[in-house]
């Protein structure tokens, strides 16, 4: 599975998201804030999923920073 499409099935799990298309929002849209529940609990929250789905760590400092799937994206991408 690729990188974007399971970090949206952590995101629709986390977030109780059956269909992010019909949240009218794109992927790069998918930012802390885009859905009431995606606040800093629930932020950090999805961090902590995506470091169990993907067996990363993040720093404090990514956790304080990272706040959409396009940063986790890029984040996985870069072999970190």
């Amino acid at each position: 599975m690729k990188t974007r499409e399971q970090l949206l099935e952590v995101f629709k799990k986390q977030f109780s998201v059956s269909d992010v298309n019909g949240l009218g929002l794109s992927f790069e849209d998918l930012r802390m804030g885009a859905i009431e529940d995606w606040d800093s609990l629930g932020n950090l929250n999805l961090l902590l999923e995506i470091e169990n789905e993907f067996s990363v760590r993040f720093t404090t400092d990514e956790l304080s920073s990272i706040d959409s799937l396009v940063q986790l994206e890029k984040y996985l991408s870069s072999g970190r």
